[in-house]
């Protein structure tokens, strides 16, 4: 929290240092914004700001600036760009790199609940503009999930806890957490070869037994 306060602290003063609130174009826009709703009724008048009130109003802008940066931290969108290492002499790609370049608040993708093992995947093929697609068949009622970061197949079950926890403030229980770490031990073993499961780890004799047909 102590962060944020500060974060938009120092925007405050950036307004203030740039002479902001001495527009009176946006100091009566903001108080009309700030008595009047949307249907035309007034709000109470100790929640306001009264026209000309110059320190009510950098209050208001300033507990503005603290709201959104709030909301940032839970329904913000990473922007991300693509971005590709070539060989100079032959124009090969040699590795490719996701970038962040912005964040940004999208509404209807904010309203996605997450899932360690989504069945969507979000990308911006045309600038900032988010696209959101299935990696794989969605039936008809089934909820859509995204990934706010922790996947599975990059971060361990105690990461992808600890770190939607700290952030989102959640436990998670999408069925790769409700897997546990039997999921993390599937993608990092070998292949049976009589059922294609996974082998587990072998035991003092050198034996791998197979998670799912035992042999």
């Amino acid at each position: 929290m102590l962060q944020y306060s500060l974060t938009a602290a120092l925007l405050y003063m950036l307004l203030d240092q740039v002479q902001f609130f001495n527009l009176d174009e946006v100091a009566s826009k903001v108080s009309a914004l700030s008595l009047t709703g949307r249907n035309g009724s007034s709000h109470h008048p100790s929640l306001g700001i009264k026209e000309h009130n110059m320190a009510a109003l950098k209050t208001f802008t300033g507990g503005l600036l603290l709201r959104h940066i709030q909301q940032l931290v839970c329904n913000a969108h990473a922007i991300t760009s693509l971005e590709s290492k070539t060989m100079q002499e032959d124009d090969v790609v040699v590795t490719t790199e996701q970038v962040r370049i912005a964040t940004a608040i999208y509404p209807s993708a904010s309203l996605m609940n997450h899932a360690c093992n989504p069945n969507i995947i979000s990308n911006f093929p045309f600038g900032s503009t988010l696209v959101v697609r299935a990696v794989r068949n969605i039936a008809a009622g089934e909820e859509v999930l995204n990934c706010y970061g922790p996947h599975y197949q990059r971060m361990s079950f105690s990461e992808r806890r600890q770190t939607l926890q700290e952030q989102y403030f959640f436990t998670c229980n999408c069925t790769a957490c409700a897997a546990g770490e039997d999921a993390e031990q599937r993608l990092q073993a070998l292949k049976c070869e009589y059922c294609d499961g996974p082998l587990n780890m072998p035991d003092d004799s050198g034996k791998a037994a197979c998670l799912d047909c035992g042999t």
